[in-house]
């Protein structure tokens, strides 16, 4: 289960709780019979956050106790309770709902649904950089939440990672932690009290750091561009800063230098984030809305597929994969110890689908123009789906069906024996070979899964496929008839086959700046193409002669 309220290093000057009992303990105490208090899940700078289960609606929840020695005075605790309450009046997908705040003696609590997820933090910290759609949609989604909360006259004004939650079963990012924020930055210990700051210094608006009065929705503008800039480049703005030095930033008027995001991210975007990040807050967007429209046209939905061309590329990719196994399989085998008919079986079956969907894109008066462009499209596609889910690669469970699949193809051939070494057995393996790899790096995805994956699982993946081709390459000289070639040089063989492969996985593929969208049709594609298909045949309007 997720730490629901992972802060980051907090800045504190506060006296020490007035009660030496466990803040769990008592807390326990305080809810009494209506909720079973579960483990500490999470820890912050502001207080403890246990699972808990309501008995009255049988249902789990998520409870926070604020650290008493925030709420030391009674005026305090009840305007928080006030406060916490306002804001459980907030129902909407992106907002971590309260079901209930409640106060006894130095405590207040809150009880909130629990997330099955992480934090934005966590999420950030594991997979490291986000691809730009990933980072539009967090930043629309949260954008969301935050334009609804502002329409009710509730600010959050902490916003940054620790505060984003993202939901594992559907990916929804989550706002958290309304109704404590206003605490932290206009409560008697703070930068216009005492001096203390609660919180984290590293998602300050200007305003908030030098202490300006009042605090509107446009500073949670400017901290949710720094959390557009933490997706893009997988790190704060201010990471190497401390509380002091971000506050002489700000007195500075010094502006948050974008150049390494505008690399990383399409211009739309960057555009709406740099606006987010406007110093003077009258620059910014004015309303929480514009910048969720913003997004939205950055993102610009791509352009719907005709069915009958979805089909045919569908077609297209069973022809090439099926094809290039059987075709791999028969030169492994030998021509001479397979049936053509079965061959011709498996071959004209596959194609034979693949000629009707041709055939039903044709009487549909599609021509080439319209499937090179649902081509391109169908490629965007994929190339976010790559990038949002960062794990091209088969899982645990995959990785073992594949080896197991290998090898037992592998035992297959050295109980049949291996193929003849005639011209046609090698050119079917070579053909064979080349249409996996074709299958395996179609429509140039190979580059973007290999960017997508952290260097530490390259290295795993490249170790399981050296193994592999170690395993081959001695199985190869199993079968060879006696006497077999010096060992010298099948060690050689061996070591420049591990080194080619270990360089393909673990050599990072130079990122383009360019939108990956810009992808074209290759210019052999679109001869073929256009001399399959020709140019579109859809009826026009013609004017009547009168």
């Amino acid at each position: 289960m997720m730490d629901v309220t992972s802060e980051a290093p907090t800045i504190s000057i506060a006296p020490p709780a007035a009660s030496a009992a466990p803040l769990g303990a008592r807390l326990a105490r305080a809810l009494g019979a209506a909720y079973e208090l579960g483990p500490l899940i999470g820890r912050g700078g502001m207080g403890e956050v246990y699972r808990a289960f309501d008995r009255r609606l049988r249902r789990p929840v998520a409870v926070k106790v604020l650290l008493p020695h925030l709420l030391h005075a009674p005026e305090m605790r009840a305007r928080f309770v006030r406060e916490a309450q306002t804001a459980a009046g907030l129902s909407h997908p992106n907002v971590v709902t309260i079901y209930d705040v409640g106060s006894l003696d130095d405590l207040v609590w809150f009880v909130m649904a629990l997330v099955d997820g992480e934090s934005l933090r966590d999420k950030v910290h594991r997979e490291g950089k986000q691809a730009p759609g990933v980072a539009r949609r967090v930043l629309s989604e949260i954008g969301q939440a935050l334009a609804y909360a502002h329409a009710r006259g509730v600010i959050h004004r902490d916003i940054k990672p620790d505060n984003i939650l993202i939901d594992a079963g559907s990916g929804r990012a989550m706002v958290s932690d309304f109704g404590i924020a206003r605490l932290a930055f206009e409560g008697a210990d703070t930068l216009t009290g005492t001096g203390a700051l609660v919180g984290t210094p590293h998602y300050l608006s200007p305003e908030q750091a030098l202490g300006e009065r009042p605090i509107d929705g446009r500073s949670d503008l400017y901290a949710l561009g720094l959390v557009g800039c933490y997706l893009l480049e997988g790190k704060d703005a201010f990471e190497d800063k401390n509380l002091l030095q971000v506050i002489a930033f700000h007195v500075a008027h010094s502006e948050i230098d974008l150049t390494d995001v505008r690399a990383l991210g399409p211009a739309p975007l960057v555009s709406a984030i740099e606006r987010c990040l406007c110093r003077s807050k009258d620059e910014r967007f004015a309303r929480m809305e514009e910048l969720v429209e913003a997004l939205r046209e950055a993102g610009q939905e791509l352009p719907e597929v005709p069915p009958a061309v979805r089909g045919l590329i569908r077609q297209s990719e069973q022809v090439l994969v099926t094809g290039s196994i059987t075709v791999l399989g028969l030169g492994a085998v030998g021509t001479e110890k397979v049936s053509p008919a079965f061959v011709l079986l498996i071959l004209g079956a596959v194609l034979g689908q693949w000629v009707l969907a041709i055939e039903e894109t044709r009487r549909r008066g599609l021509g080439w123009p319209a499937v090179r462009r649902a081509l391109e499209v169908e490629r965007s596609r994929r190339v976010e789906e790559v990038r949002e889910a960062m794990r091209p690669h088969a899982g645990p469970v995959g990785m073992i069906v594949l080896l197991v699949t290998l090898f037992g193809f592998l035992e297959m051939l050295r109980r049949t024996g291996w193929s003849e070494p005639t011209l046609l057995n090698r050119a079917l393996l070579v053909v064979g070979i080349v249409g996996v790899l074709v299958t395996g790096w179609g429509f140039g995805l190979g580059r973007i899964r290999r960017q997508a994956v952290k260097g530490s699982e390259r290295f795993v993946f490249a170790s399981v496929v050296s193994a592999v081709v170690v395993g081959w390459q001695v199985f190869l000289r199993w079968q060879q008839p006696e006497p077999r070639p010096p060992l010298w040089r099948f060690v050689v063989a061996v070591g420049v086959s591990v080194a080619i492969t270990l360089l393909f996985f673990l050599a990072q593929p130079p990122s383009q700046k360019r939108e990956e969208r810009d992808w074209h049709v290759p210019r052999w594609l679109d001869g073929i193409g256009s001399f399959v298909f020709g140019e579109d045949s859809r009826p026009r309007t013609k004017r009547m002669a009168k």
